[in-house]
C-alpha cells in the first residue's frame, strides 16, 4: 500500500514539474496579428524578390487598366451612335453591344483590384512578423493619442521601383497623407536632416531642397515658400511629413484611389545612384543615416 502511495506522489510530482514547464500564451502576450511574443518569429522576404514580385503584379495591373481605358472609348463612341440612332433593330444591337463591353470592363476592373492585391501581399511579405507587430503596437498607442487620425496598412503605400518600409504606420489626418522621413531617405535615396534649434527637418535629393517646419503650414522649397494643407508633426518619437507635398516636389507622381496610394517616378535621372536595386533590410539596417540614429536616441527626426 506504501509502494502505492509513492508511486501516485511521484506522479503528481511530475505531473505539476510539466505544468511549470508549459509557456501560457495569454492574450497580453500577443498581438493582433495572434503571435506569441516568445515565439521565434518568421523573416521578411528578401527586398530585391518583393519589390520584384510587386512590379510583376503592378505592370500586369497597368496592361488590364490600358485595355479597360480603351474599352472605355469605345462605349462611349457606342452611346454616342445610339443617341442619335433611330429606335428599330440598329439601336437594339448598339445597346447589346455596350452591354457586352461594359460587362468585360467589369471584369478588367475585378481583375486589376487581384494583382493590387497581389502587390501588396509583395509589400507585406517584406516585413518580418515582428516588424508587423510593433508597427501594429505603434498604430494602437497612436490612436488613443491622435484621435482624429486614421491609420493605413504598410502596404496600402506602394512606391514603383522602390523597397519603401515602415517603421510607424502612414497616417491621414485632415484628408491628407503623412509620413515618416525616414522612409523617403531610405526609399528615395535623399539626405535628410534635423535642426534642433529651428525645429526643422531638411531633406534634399538631387539639386531638390525640400525645409519642413514641425507644426508649420509653410515650407521652403529651394528657397521659394510653398504653402502646405498639413503640417509636418511628431508622432511616435518620429518626424511625419506630407507624402505627397514632399515626393511631387521631388518629380514622382502619387495616385490616390481610396484605398491605396501609388507613387510613380515623372522623370528617370541616368545619374541617380538611389535608382538601383534595393539593399537587403539586414544590410539597410548598418548603413541608416546620421538623422534616423538621432531619432533612435530620442531626438526629434
Amino acid at each position: 500500500m506504501k509502494q502505492l502511495q509513492n508511486i501516485a506522489k511521484d506522479f503528481i510530482i511530475m505531473a505539476i514539474v510539466m505544468t511549470i514547464s508549459i509557456p501560457v500564451v495569454s492574450h497580453a502576450q500577443g498581438n493582433a496579428y495572434g503571435l506569441n511574443k516568445n515565439e521565434k518569429l518568421n523573416k521578411g522576404k528578401p527586398a530585391v524578390e518583393a519589390v520584384a514580385e510587386k512590379e510583376n503584379a503592378l505592370g500586369e495591373k497597368d496592361a488590364l487598366e490600358a485595355e479597360k481605358d480603351g474599352l472605355e472609348a469605345e462605349i462611349e463612341a457606342l452611346e454616342n451612335e445610339l443617341e442619335v440612332a433611330e429606335a428599330g433593330e440598329a439601336s437594339a444591337d448598339i445597346a447589346e453591344v455596350i452591354r457586352t463591353k461594359k460587362s468585360e470592363m467589369d471584369e478588367l476592373k475585378m481583375a486589376m483590384k487581384e494583382k493590387i492585391l497581389e502587390a501588396k501581399a509583395a509589400i507585406r511579405a517584406s516585413y518580418t512578423e515582428e516588424e508587423l507587430a510593433e508597427i501594429e503596437e505603434m498604430r494602437e498607442s497612436l490612436a488613443l493619442r491622435f484621435k482624429n487620425a486614421r491609420f493605413l496598412p504598410v502596404e496600402s503605400i506602394m512606391a514603383r521601383g522602390r523597397n519603401m518600409k515602415f517603421d510607424t504606420p502612414p497616417v491621414i489626418k485632415d484628408g491628407r497623407t503623412l509620413i515618416p522621413v525616414r522612409a523617403v531617405s531610405e526609399a528615395f535615396g535623399a539626405n535628410v536632416a534635423w535642426d534642433p534649434m529651428q525645429r526643422t527637418v531638411t531633406i534634399v535629393r538631387g539639386e531638390t531642397e525640400i525645409v519642413l517646419g514641425i507644426d508649420s503650414m509653410e515650407a521652403m522649397v529651394n528657397g521659394e515658400q510653398a504653402p502646405l494643407d498639413v503640417p509636418p508633426e511628431i508622432m511616435g518619437g518620429r518626424t511625419v511629413v506630407p507624402l505627397r507635398f514632399v515626393l511631387e516636389k521631388m518629380g514622382w507622381e502619387c495616385k490616390w484611389d481610396g484605398e491605396n496610394i501609388e507613387i510613380i517616378e515623372e522623370e528617370t535621372d541616368a545619374e541617380d545612384d538611389s535608382a538601383e536595386e534595393p539593399e537587403d533590410p539586414e544590410d539597410a539596417e548598418e548603413d541608416e543615416n546620421a538623422a534616423d540614429t538621432k531619432a533612435d536616441e530620442g531626438q526629434e527626426i
